[in-house]
């Protein structure tokens, strides 16, 4: 009987724990270190687990078979662990290096997430600006994060997959006084910290974001949640046909085509970020351009512009908040209710889009742990085919502990 796990995998998973266990004992190491003047270095990380059960039906007979004889119905997964160290690097500058152990196709695999140099170039009472160089935050989808509970499930601009959550680039960012907001604008490869090497694309992609608190001096207190974040991403990529394609041996081939292709994205977010009340609310556009052709006299290049929209409403409620002698800011009422709702029309001329819903309840067993029941489910609507890609409902019990 073959062995359930291949040598490959073996070795891949082996190479990654070693990896991991490697920069656990580095960064510990030079922590111990920190007193005799080198560089303090501050270790981090997270890690995202659950059990499933799905109760969706197949696609196919016979995935349907094995849906009902119990083979697809539920397993327990170790979705994510992340690794940080951070560390100064002389005055006004530091460096951080985030690794990602992520389930991949047989086993684990180990990649780095971010991996960049910051210097705080002003630092002018209570405006500050920053640069980075590196594999950094791309433009949105942290700061959605820092809203939505990430353990839970992606946030919504990183689920529709409308760019990575990190790339390699430059950013700069300004800090504005009396905590009005902020300002990041960045010029990244564009390919995503998924796909770093995996291709030569000459185009850069270029994202601003801007964050405002237009009420963060207000009172009450509360007013003072609002959070108002404008962003826009404006990228080209490579045409399939371009210098060094691997179909310019086609018969016919009409030569390179030099230009490049859009991809723009731009929306809004505005969250409400409150003790007693976390929400979201997430508008966004993308707008691509896709080929299609041979690239020959007999079949030439076209090009099609293909918009998507994106609607996404979250909340996380915290109930006994609410009531009178409810716990502040510093001990937050570890009971919260989760709630979120997602429209994603991935083709706006095309018929047919698709829902995804989440709803559950969470707890804080710990400020570092917290545990979270919760069902999910991702349906075709509007005569949109149902595919394995796009039907899901599942069962979940999750679990966030922070380290």
């Amino acid at each position: 009987m073959p062995d359930p796990m291949s040598r490959a995998t073996i070795s891949r998973f082996h190479r990654a724990a070693l990896a991991a266990a490697l920069a656990l004992t580095s960064a510990s190491a030079a922590h111990a270190q920190g007193g005799d003047g080198r560089p303090a270095v501050e270790l981090s990380g997270v890690l995202y687990g659950n059990f499933q059960y799905h109760v969706e039906p197949g696609t196919t007979p016979a995935e349907d078979a094995q849906v009902r004889a119990g083979l697809e119905r539920s397993q327990f997964s170790l979705e994510r662990a992340y690794l940080t160290v951070r560390a100064a690097a002389g005055e006004r500058a530091s460096v951080r290096v985030t690794s990602d152990l992520y389930r991949a196709d047989g086993g684990y695999e180990l990649r780095l997430k971010y991996g960049y140099l910051d210097y705080r170039f002003l630092e002018a009472g209570q405006t500050s600006a920053y640069a980075r160089v590196g594999l950094l935050q791309n433009v949105m989808i942290e700061h959605e994060e820092s809203f939505w509970p990430r353990w839970l499930g992606s946030a919504p601009l990183d689920r529709a997959g409308f760019f990575s959550s990190a790339d390699l680039g430059l950013a700069v960012g300004v800090t504005f006084p009396h905590r009005f907001g902020e300002l990041y604008a960045e010029v990244v490869n564009g390919q995503g910290f998924q796909h770093v090497g995996e291709a030569d694309d000459r185009f850069k992609d270029y994202a601003a974001r801007l964050t405002l608190r237009p009420l963060a001096n207000l009172e009450p207190a509360a007013l003072q949640a609002l959070v108002v974040s404008p962003w826009y991403y404006r990228g080209d990529t490579a045409s399939i046909f371009g210098p060094n394609s691997a179909l310019a041996d086609a018969p016919g081939y009409l030569g390179p085509v030099a230009e490049g292709r859009r991809r723009d994205r731009f929306g809004i977010f505005v969250g409400w970020d409150d003790p007693r009340l976390v929400a979201g609310l997430s508008v966004g556009r993308r707008e691509s351009d896709v080929e299609d052709g041979a690239n020959t006299a007999s079949s030439p290049v076209t090009v099609t512009r293909v918009s998507e929209k994106l609607i996404a409403a979250f909340a996380v409620v915290r109930p006994l908040a609410f009531v009178d002698g409810g716990r502040d800011d510093a001990h937050p009422s570890p009971l919260a209710i989760v709630l979120r709702y997602d429209r994603d029309d991935a083709d706006t001329v095309a018929p047919g889009r698709t829902r995804y819903v989440v709803a559950g309840v969470a707890y804080d067993l710990t400020p570092a742990i917290s545990v979270a029941l919760d069902y999910q489910e991702t349906l075709p609507e509007d005569g949109l085919p149902a595919t394995r890609a796009n039907t899901r409902q599942v069962y979940f019990a999750h679990f966030q502990a922070k380290f």
